[in-house]
């Protein structure tokens, strides 16, 4: 049976696995998710954190490029939010070597990435990170719970944000590829930015879909997301 990979980076903070590897429960037999996970989240919380975006991408990159070149599959890529700049710029890559691109890009809870403005937050001190963070929502109970698990995060978080933050977009190729744009109808980033745009970068086809939910509706609305995944590919 010819299968599909679907390569899932993460939202800032977030493990790459915890979010994603649970879709493959729920998502037909065709598609096969696959988490990329960053240096120092989730199960690779042993190595170290990168703080800027060239090094997240550069090692996604070298992560991508092991599951292209053994596996007989197409491909496509899931990005959520910060996992949005990342797909841009491993797109990059992916045209300055010659590789076959994916069938389909979705791009989840983000405005495009020539929109680079964000409250800078990274060097606030823990307790006031820890606030500010916990004002976004998205994070589960009984982490908020327990203020200790929370704190054990936070370096990575910080981490996550100090590399959005200093992230400066620099236009590249336009894509040939299909994608679809997924967005929470409750997403305060809707009241400011056009999320029309992301059609501005590419030549193929872009859909757009709403879901119930604000920022985070990935954690809530994730069968609904499956069923335009598995309908798309």
């Amino acid at each position: 049976m010819q299968k599909t990979i679907l390569i899932c980076i993460p939202y800032a903070g977030a493990s790459a696995t915890s979010i994603y590897q649970k879709w493959n429960y729920f998502i037909n037999d065709s598609i096969e998710v696959v988490p990329l996970e960053l240096s120092g989240h989730g199960i690779k919380m042993d190595e170290p954190l990168l703080y800027t975006m060239d090094e997240i991408v550069e090692y996604l990159f070298e992560n991508f490029k092991k599951i292209y070149l053994h596996s007989k599959f197409s491909y496509a890529f899931f990005g959520h939010s910060m996992g949005t700049i990342v797909i841009y710029e491993l797109m990059k890559r992916i045209y300055k070597f010659n590789l076959i691109p994916p069938i389909h890009i979705f791009v989840s809870g983000r405005y495009t990435p020539n929109h680079s403005e964000i409250k800078h937050i990274s060097n606030l001190n823990d307790d006031d990170f820890r606030k500010e963070i916990i004002s976004y929502g998205g994070i589960p109970t009984e982490i908020l719970e327990d203020t200790s698990i929370l704190d054990f995060f936070i370096p990575s978080i910080k981490a996550d944000y100090t590399s959005i933050e200093s992230y400066i977009f620099v236009p590249s190729v336009i894509w040939n590829v299909d994608i679809s744009v997924f967005s929470g109808k409750e997403d305060d980033d809707i009241k400011y930015y056009d999320y029309s745009e992301w059609k501005n970068f590419t030549r193929g086809k872009t859909d757009f879909y709403e879901f119930n939910g604000d920022h985070f509706f990935i954690n809530s609305e994730y069968k609904q997301i499956i069923k335009i995944i598995e309908k798309t590919l």
